[in-house]
């Protein structure tokens, strides 16, 4: 576990000879309550694939503009910002609007447009499962380490001002 800036990133280890390759893909978690952020974290982790939680939405979007995150995974009940606008303005950035995003709600019926969601309580059991059915849903599973390295590349070859 990693301590920067009052981000928390848990960094999960390669699994060797797994036939889905999790390891290459990076999980941001975002959820006000820390405690929930790093009980969905640890179940991430536990699933194969790179871990990074934050409490804060606009921390959120820093670490999405700033890191290859693969898929975003969010409370649908935001204390910070609306859900919905926090959805429209990921969407509406050219570099983020492919990164899927699953929520967790209560209410099904409200969530529209998401690549997918998971009913509350967190069922921690299924999650994995969530996960690479929304990002083969997305095609995310067929971004290469080498596309991940140019992806990388070029988030931190632009300028920031």
């Amino acid at each position: 576990m990693i301590l920067s800036f009052g981000l928390v990133f848990n960094v999960a280890p390669h699994p060797a000879g797994t036939l889905w390759n999790s390891a290459m893909h990076t999980i941001l978690t975002l959820n006000d309550d820390s405690n929930i952020a790093e009980l969905i974290s640890g179940g991430v982790q536990a699933a194969g694939f790179h871990s990074l939680y934050t409490t804060d939405s606009y921390q959120a979007l820093s670490l999405l503009l700033n890191n290859p995150i693969d898929l975003l995974i969010q409370d649908i009940a935001r204390r910070d910002i609306d859900v919905f606008q926090f959805y429209r303005l990921i969407k509406s950035e050219e570099q983020l609007r492919d990164i899927p995003m699953i929520l967790f709600t209560g209410y099904p019926a409200v969530v529209t447009n998401v690549e997918g969601y998971m009913l509350l309580p967190i069922d921690l059991k299924k999650l994995p499962d969530t996960i690479k059915l929304t990002l083969q849903k997305c095609s995310r599973s067929l971004l290469t380490e080498k596309e991940r390295a140019i992806r990388y590349q070029q988030l931190w070859s632009q300028p920031t001002w």
